[in-house]
Order: C-alpha cells, then sequence, then structure tokens
C-alpha cells in the first residue's frame, strides 16, 4: 500500500498559514521567519495581525447571567443588557450585540418569551 495524498484547496493552505503566523505572533513562538517565507512564496501579502477575540464568558456562561438578570421579573432588552453588564462589571457597549443574540436564540430554543417590549423567563 502506497501512501496516499490528499489535496488541499491553495486558500485552504494559506489560511492555516495565516493562522500559524498569528499564533506565533501572539504568542512569541519561534519559527515566524519560515512562516512568512511560505506565504511569500504563495504571493500572500503579510498585513498586519487582527487582534484575538476577547471573550466575555466561557460557553454557556451569558444564558446563566440573562436567566439571573430575568429572575427579578420581566424587563427591556436594554434592562437585561444592563443588569448582566452591573453583575459583570462589563460595559454596555461591548454586551449589547451579544445578549441580544444570546436572547433571539434563547428564545428560538423556548427558554425566554419576548411579550411586547420585555422579555420573561418562563
Amino acid at each position: 500500500m502506497g501512501t496516499q495524498l490528499y489535496l488541499y484547496k491553495p486558500e485552504t493552505i494559506t489560511r492555516a498559514l495565516q493562522n500559524l503566523r498569528a499564533q506565533i505572533i501572539r504568542d512569541g513562538e519561534p519559527g515566524l521567519e519560515h512562516v512568512e517565507a511560505l506565504l511569500q512564496l504563495r504571493g500572500d501579502n503579510l498585513g498586519p495581525v487582527p487582534r484575538k477575540a476577547k471573550y466575555h464568558f466561557r460557553r454557556g456562561k451569558l444564558r446563566v447571567a440573562i436567566f439571573a438578570a430575568l429572575r427579578s421579573g420581566p424587563c427591556t432588552g436594554p434592562e437585561v443588557v444592563m443588569r448582566v453588564c452591573e453583575a459583570h462589571g462589563l460595559a454596555y457597549e461591548a454586551m449589547y450585540r451579544s445578549v441580544y443574540a444570546q436572547l433571539g436564540q434563547m428564545k428560538k430554543s423556548g427558554y425566554v418569551r419576548h411579550e411586547g417590549r420585555v422579555w420573561l423567563a418562563p
């Protein structure tokens, strides 16, 4: 039996090298010059490395925070965001989109209801 080679799309290889470059730069690991050389050979321009996204909550913990905010009774969307931010010491602007996205998912799953302007936990 011979060795079987799998073909990858050029974009997949380039994206993997870009991710490896970003990881090396962020973590201060060795080998940056080699990865950048490979990217240059592939014709990729070496732009700045984007900052790593900052997550405020671990998986499932935002949902718990929203349930805690709704425990005291129904409240509007902005009030839910304010309660979550106050409880965890976060900025309103940083959490607004995340809380609303999570509320939408929770509504779709049947965990919360949206009646008029207020959100309710069943």
